[in-house]
């Protein structure tokens, strides 16, 4: 299952998880590009047009947290690395709720 933020192309957010519904429990450890196990977490970024991932040196999970019987997923500080310029990256934090 997957949502991403809507409206503007140049800023946005997409977060996939390897299950056709919303995890409401467990631990998921941030990755990009490719689910490797159940216990993953996709997250990407564009900002300012450019496509942004966790670093490849990234050891952040998110914890879903349920409230109003919908999922809130909370990312600690990250650095997401540029897909395409290795030397740009962004520090990345917040609250991502179940649409």
């Amino acid at each position: 299952m997957f949502f991403s933020s809507q409206g503007d192309f140049n800023n946005h957010f997409d977060i996939r998880f390897p299950y056709p519904y919303f995890p409401t429990s467990g631990l998921f450890k941030v990755k990009c590009c490719t689910i490797t196990g159940y216990n993953v977490a996709l997250f990407s970024f564009i900002y300012k047009g450019q496509l942004y991932g966790p670093s490849l040196f990234s050891n952040t999970y998110v914890t879903p947290v349920l409230e109003n019987n919908k999922a809130k997923y909370v990312l600690l500080p990250t650095w997401f690395v540029n897909f395409y310029n290795a030397n740009d990256s962004v520090l990345i934090q917040g609250t991502f709720s179940e649409p």
